[in-house]
């Protein structure tokens, strides 16, 4: 009889641990960094004395999947020669190749198969309905849209979990730092890319980024009208851990600290077990921008 017992308790334990290591296998983590250009204006601060910190909390982390900013082309490369196991998507804003900076997606290629991906530009002329490429015409390449400084983009692609075989979406985007107009379309512009997908595919979405806003810019009350299903990975999470804050300027102190960054995503199709935002200084060594990650299950 004790036999018995000792038996049944062992098939319960390992149906718990079976269970536990399922749950474990179809939760992923994403990260979203603005890891800040490479200029010599930057002094010690610049890309060649920090590139290396850079890489080193990336390899530590080991995201999943990876959306960064503000990234010009050598730096990209540096990054992609030191973590070998993700395939970059993503071009340079500025002739939809090499110049400019991009908004690259990382994708852990032992993790995710890449089905379909893209880039596109935030600007009044193109159209999110379109099939086909999404370039916006050679043209308007490298133009900024409404009243934004500069061009901006979003980079996107559609995975398969090779572990649970469900589909995701994901879009990593940088909104202009200037202009509040800009940045209210360009969300409208991503809510009506989603619904396009969503009239043949039902895969979840997640948006993350550099979001800009700025007070008063009416950028927040956008996203809840144009997405009223989506909200911040953070606020989904039991207990978010790290700073409140994403963006301290160079040499900055706690006060200056501000919340840029946000990863985007609906309850009722991801789970999210933990989240937070990665802390650095201040004063901030690695960039003027904390990451942002999450834990994520379909």
């Amino acid at each position: 009889m004790q036999q018995g017992r000792s038996g049944s308790w062992c098939a319960v334990l390992a149906l718990l641990l079976f269970t536990s290591s399922a749950a474990l296998a179809d939760t992923f983590k994403a990260l979203s960094w603005n890891i800040r250009l490479d200029t010599p204006n930057d002094a010690e601060l610049a890309w060649p004395h920090r590139a290396g910190k850079v890489i080193s909390q990336l390899q530590q982390q080991a995201p999943d999947i990876i959306g960064l900013q503000e990234v010009m082309v050598h730096q990209l490369v540096r990054l992609e020669s030191a973590l070998p196991g993700y395939q970059r998507i993503g071009v340079g804003r500025d002739d939809g190749k090499n110049a400019g900076e991009f908004s690259p997606l990382l994708i852990r290629r032992d993790r995710f198969v890449i089905l379909d991906s893209g880039t596109f530009w935030f600007h009044p002329s193109w159209d999110p309905t379109q099939s086909g490429t999404e370039i916006i015409g050679f043209e308007l390449i490298g133009k900024p849209g409404w009243d934004a400084a500069l061009p901006r983009i979003c980079s996107w692609a559609l995975l398969k979990d090779k572990h649970s075989g469900k589909q995701l979406r994901v879009l990593n985007l940088h909104l202009d730092h200037q202009g509040a107009e800009a940045r209210r379309e360009s969300v409208k512009l991503i809510a009506a890319k989603i619904q396009h997908w969503q009239r043949t595919s039902h895969a979840p979405v997640v948006v993350m980024g550099d979001f800009n806003p700025a007070s008063g810019d009416g950028l927040l009350a956008q996203i809840q009208m144009s997405l009223p299903q989506y909200q911040d990975a953070l606020a989904q999470t039991k207990t978010p851990q790290g700073p409140n804050y994403s963006f301290i300027p160079w040499r900055g102190n706690e006060a200056d600290a501000v919340r840029l960054d946000f990863m985007l995503l609906r309850a009722d199709q991801f789970k999210v077990p933990a989240a937070g935002i990665l802390a650095d200084g201040p004063p901030t060594q690695l960039s003027d921008h904390l990451a942002l990650w999450a834990e994520l299950e379909l």
